[in-house]
């Protein structure tokens, strides 16, 4: 019995291991720019949040604690849990933090466009 539950095990492992290499990304395209690792530092010249110093979030600032819109002083700004830790990945890059509010169905494609760095939205 005891061997039958070690087999079990090593098949779930391997099955684990399988299901994360797959989700990896493959990069099979054709094209003859350099990739940022072959480059070095060419992918911190042409991220445009490097070249600005500015990180942008998208992220639908619907969903309270973990981002929603506060009057603070008579200002809107958007806070919650995903926009502190934002802001904390925005401060150990050096970057400041700029927040698009967009719909939830907005998110992924203003980060797949480029208009946003991060994306964070109950992901």
């Amino acid at each position: 019995m005891k061997k039958c539950k070690n087999i079990f095990i090593l098949f779930l492992a391997c099955a684990m291991m399988t299901a994360i290499s797959a989700c990896g990304a493959s990069n099979t395209s054709a094209s003859s720019s350099p990739s940022p690792a072959a480059s070095g530092s060419a992918a911190s010249t042409s991220d445009p949040a490097t070249a600005n110093g500015t990180l942008v979030l998208a992220t639908s600032a619907d969903y309270p604690p973990y981002e929603f819109h506060k009057l603070s002083d008579g200002k809107d700004q958007v806070v919650g849990f995903d926009i502190s830790l934002a802001q904390l990945i925005a401060n150990k890059l050096g970057k400041k933090l700029e927040i698009r509010d967009v719909s939830f169905d907005s998110c992924l494609v203003e980060l797949n466009m480029g208009k946003a760095d991060l994306v964070i939205a109950g992901m």
